[in-house]
């Protein structure tokens, strides 16, 4: 499976990265560092590698993870490829948690940090088109 980190924290995708090789479970993992980045990423990427999974955070600069939400919610749309998103935040706001799971696409929201056991869980439960 291949997974997309996006999130602005250099520490957070980092750290994100050796977990997820921890668990055994992800042949690559794509880190972007906002919003922006990550769209522009995800529009030059061919159906072979794109995204199984996309993990992302809700506050970043430039580009933050409501307006990528938004994007995908377009992009889905027009009939391609749709990977699963877990949205990865520190925010503890009951409501960012409803909004998110608005989206359709939208498998988990969880709140950071993020053990390797949880993060296994997460990845075994994606439905099984997307693995």
């Amino acid at each position: 499976m291949t997974v997309w980190v996006v999130d602005d924290d250099r520490s957070f995708r980092y750290v994100m990265r050796k977990m997820l090789e921890r668990t055994g479970l992800v042949d690559t993992i794509v880190e972007c560092t906002d919003g922006t980045d990550f769209l522009h990423q995800f529009s030059e990427t061919d159906a072979p590698s794109a995204p199984s999974i996309i993990m992302l955070d809700l506050m970043m600069p430039r580009m933050d993870g409501w307006e990528v939400l938004e994007a995908l919610s377009d992009w889905y749309r027009t009939g391609r490829a749709q990977p699963s998103v877990f949205v990865i935040s520190s925010s503890i706001d009951r409501r960012d948690a409803e909004r998110a799971r608005t989206f359709p696409f939208v498998v988990r929201f969880t709140e950071k940090p993020v053990s390797v056991d949880k993060l296994a869980d997460l990845l075994r439960a994606v439905p099984t088109p997307y693995i």
